[in-house]
């Protein structure tokens, strides 16, 4: 399936129909877009499965093939193959509104870097996407981050661990957090679901 389609399986007590919905990918911004799916029948013996959204391929790119991270921001199970931990707290937007960030956490020493004349290389894929309380996709983010660091750089990194985050803006509300981080040498998987509540933020006083 490339990331510009999604899977639609629709269920009834006799028979089971699945169907691959394409995109026409008209925004071409390479960001991740929400899909809602709606059966036009009154009956209602039926149940329909679809994938909260897709990625959108860039202006000029061909659609690539899914990636693991893809299938995994919209599970739920917990995946620890990288030594890492996302975690989650209450915040604002630069333009005060609110939002929560999503910290990954990677200890550098179980994060496996490439080295080469004196260089160490490594790249890593971050997601982290929000979910209301019925499922449906909200808002989500992405962030490609590659390293090449000098010995003393990655000495130090080891005694302070190594640390980002991303922003995710939504109105105030209970949602399912989803984060997602794979590393790009060994292709390694650190997955979890937290609940979150975004509050919200007090006027400031006159």
């Amino acid at each position: 399936m490339g990331l510009s389609s999604a899977i639609l399986r629709c269920y009834s007590p006799l028979k089971n129909w699945s169907a691959e919905i394409l995109a026409n990918d008209k925004a071409a911004d390479g960001k991740y877009h929400g899909l809602k799916v709606r059966l036009k029948s009154r009956n209602n013996n039926y149940l329909i499965q679809a994938r909260p959204g897709y990625w959108a391929a860039k202006q000029g790119e061909a659609p690539l093939q899914e990636r693991r991270v893809d299938r995994e921001i919209t599970g739920s199970e917990a995946v620890t193959e990288l030594a890492a931990v996302i975690t989650s707290e209450s915040s604002k937007a630069d333009n005060g509104e609110p939002a929560v960030e999503v910290v990954l956490k990677i200890d550098p020493r179980g994060f496996h870097f490439v080295e080469k004349n004196g260089v160490r290389a490594q790249s890593l894929i971050f997601i982290a996407a929000l979910y209301d309380e019925s499922g449906n996709f909200v808002t989500g983010t992405e962030l490609n981050v590659k390293f090449a660091l000098q010995e003393p750089t990655f000495m130090r990194m080891t005694e302070t661990g190594l640390e980002m985050s991303v922003m995710l803006k939504a109105p105030p509300g209970a949602y399912r957090l989803r984060g997602v981080a794979q590393d790009g040498v060994d292709g390694k998987v650190v997955a979890s679901t937290l609940p979150v509540r975004i509050r919200r933020i007090p006027a400031p006083k006159s």
